[in-house]
């Protein structure tokens, strides 16, 4: 693979006590994907905040920082069109590798290098998922665990993709192959849902753009970050449900890369 832009986007909304942990990251993140880029960009998309999120983002003096400010809160689906949207606008190419992490520094970067392998191998996505054997979770309350579990299974029972474990995680890579392709598909709407339910939504749509997609084990971790979590359970349960029935008239099976957990990830 050629050295190519790698772009970090940070969705962030009132992340005050969550941004320093995130801006340790950044060196850790730049290193990890060093032997691949030619550049780095770190795209936080501000989705209203009103506390001083933005403020310590503006003060960090990191380089390569860009800060692009919803003017009100839209949630995370509308700060992921606006990323891709600049991306897109901006010469994105083919090449180019579009890495999504959540915005409250639960997104590990000791993960990263084992996705970014999957990326040279040629996959269109590569997830970071928490039910592949070595996943996991740690300090997540139970009930949200649960509802995560209950989405993922009615996502593969009802759109019938085998062999996915995962779709609700914002931890991701993105070729820029796969951008481009979904742009052409749904012209400046890869995103169309707000909510948090807009993980799957990317997912459902490139299911059917036939795009490779693969996995790889990932611990969620809640001690690295602070504060509430910003998901509404019963809000975001019944959006995935709106979700499934919109597109369950389309059942495909993913293009899997092998997520089974082996040596030559």
């Amino acid at each position: 693979m050629n050295k190519t832009n790698v772009y970090f986007v940070f969705p962030v909304f009132n992340e005050s006590l969550n941004i320093p942990r995130v801006l340790e990251d950044l060196p850790r993140l730049k290193e990890i994907v060093s032997s691949v880029s030619s550049r780095t960009q770190f795209l936080f998309i501000d989705d209203g905040s009103t506390d001083d999120t933005v403020t310590q983002l503006r003060n960090a003096g990191y380089p390569d920082l860009h800060i692009i400010s919803h003017p009100h809160n839209q949630g995370p689906g509308a700060a992921f069109q606006t990323a891709f949207s600049y991306l897109l606008a901006n010469q994105l190419a083919t090449d180019d590798l579009v890495i999504t992490l959540e915005g409250d520094a639960t997104s590990d970067p000791t993960y990263l290098k084992r996705m970014l392998h999957r990326t040279i191998e040629g996959d269109d996505i590569v997830l970071a998922s928490p039910y592949l054997y070595g996943g996991g979770f740690s300090g997540v309350k139970a009930h949200r665990v649960f509802i995560s579990h209950v989405a993922n299974f009615l996502f593969k029972l009802i759109l019938n993709t085998h062999g996915l474990a995962t779709i609700s995680c914002f931890f991701r890579i993105y070729r820029g192959k796969a951008l481009l392709d979904l742009n052409a598909r749904y012209p400046n709407a890869i995103v169309t849902s707000k909510g948090f339910d807009c993980a799957a939504e990317i997912i459902l749509k490139a299911v059917r753009n036939k795009l490779s997609i693969s996995e790889v084990p990932f611990k969620v971790d809640w001690s690295r970050r602070k504060g509430q979590p910003k998901m509404k359970i019963i809000k975001t349960t019944f959006a995935y449900f709106k979700l499934f029935f919109k597109f369950s008239s389309s059942k495909r099976d993913i293009t899997l890369h092998e997520n089974i957990d082996h040596p030559r990830s």
